[in-house]
């Protein structure tokens, strides 16, 4: 238990509470530009302020991302998201890590998330905004919805189907069309997060 000079100054205390309330959003941390305008502060102000956090032990930092903050006490197992993949057409899903999300038994063999833009597999209950989990693997079964990169530049979320001798990448949303050639399987959809209420 803290001391009661370890406790959170208010400016601090509003801190902790955008970096949480951006975890609820998102799954990873806000940017220290982006504390640093809701509070209406430079982003040195919010520096000092985090590293106080820091040393107080409300705040931990993973090195090597740009949104490594989370806050203490995040339950034990972590995926990482990797930015945001397109259901329809969108960017390419980058391999940087944005943030961590954190779960406690909810693992499913998944080795990252991202980030869904697009409806273009709403009708498989995969809405924009939701969480995939994704394993990484080159290939897939028939019917398997997978993360695929298309024409060498964009990321899709799309489900795999053999038609004839051949497969192609299909939408469960009639406004789209099937992607028959030119991708390349990357990973396996293995399960969803959606948060409610925001």
């Amino acid at each position: 238990m803290f001391a009661m000079a370890d406790e959170p100054t208010p400016k601090q205390k509003r801190i902790l509470d955008l970096i949480a309330e951006h975890f609820d959003a998102e799954g990873f941390a806000p940017s220290l530009r982006d504390i640093a305008g809701r509070l209406g502060v430079s982003s040195g102000t919010v520096q000092r302020q985090i590293e106080a956090l820091e040393h107080k032990g409300f705040l931990n930092r993973r090195e090597g991302t740009a949104r490594g903050l989370f806050l203490s006490g995040l339950p034990a197992g972590e995926l990482p998201i990797l930015g945001r993949v397109g259901a329809g057409r969108g960017p390419i899903a980058q391999e940087d890590i944005q943030g961590y999300f954190s779960f406690k038994d909810f693992r499913l063999g998944a080795d990252y998330l991202l980030k869904v833009k697009g409806d273009s597999m709403e009708g498989a209950g995969i809405l924009e905004g939701d969480l995939v989990q994704v394993r990484r693997q080159p290939t897939a079964e028939d019917g398997d919805v997978v993360v695929a990169v298309a024409d060498g530049e964009d990321g899709v979320v799309k489900r795999l189907r053999r038609r004839g001798g051949s497969y192609r990448l299909e939408s469960a949303n009639p406004k789209y069309g099937p992607i028959l050639y030119g991708f390349q399987i990357v990973g396996l959809v293995v399960g969803l997060v959606r948060q409610y209420g925001h």
